[in-house]
């Protein structure tokens, strides 16, 4: 592509950038979220006044939750049965960024009956420990070498959605925002 013409584009202060940036994200992505208007203020900061940024960046934000959350589905859908599947969502009765040790969550799975078909305690722990593999080569969360998982805040996010109304009324997980607790309503 040949310019005829050379324009130098400025970048946009940091009350310009922001404004374009919210534009962009939309009125109704801004306020699906109380976390989403500071959020749209550190993107915006991060594209440095940069219009392109700030436009791609916006619309890419604005379509989230339509676009990306079917798509992050396919990898809960493809768990192979409901044991993975109740797991899964188990995580997200936890705050964002919030890490646990392995085999605490595995104790919680167990007290919440994910795995009573095993007969004896140590079974159970095994199983625990391969669902926690099963949902690491899914990519649904993420784990260290001190035996440590955290779930990346998409995919929270996600799992939230997946228990809300978009599933309808069986089994959701009822999570009350700051603390760690969390009851199965079964219909």
């Amino acid at each position: 592509m040949d310019a005829q013409k050379s324009i130098k584009v400025e970048c946009l202060t940091q009350d310009e950038a922001i404004n374009l940036f919210k534009k962009k994200v939309g009125e109704s992505t801004l306020c699906s979220h109380p976390d989403i208007p500071k959020l749209a203020e550190i993107a915006a900061k991060e594209c440095k006044g940069l219009p392109l940024a700030l436009i791609t960046i916006g619309r890419a934000m604005a379509g989230m939750g339509d676009h990306v959350f079917p798509v992050l589905k396919f990898s809960y859908d493809s768990l192979q049965n409901g044991t993975l599947r109740s797991c899964f969502l188990y995580l997200a009765v936890f705050q964002e960024d919030y890490v646990i040790i392995d085999n605490d969550l595995i104790n919680l799975w167990i007290g919440e009956g994910f795995l009573d078909e095993f007969d004896n305690l140590h079974e159970a722990r095994n199983q625990g420990h391969n669902i926690i593999e099963h949902l690491k080569v899914a990519c649904l969360f993420e784990s260290d070498e001190d035996n440590q998982i955290k779930k990346h805040d998409v995919i929270r996010d996600m799992a939230l959605w997946l228990t809300s109304d978009y599933c309808g009324n069986k089994n959701k997980v009822v999570v009350e925002d700051g603390t760690l607790e969390a009851q199965q309503i079964l219909k």
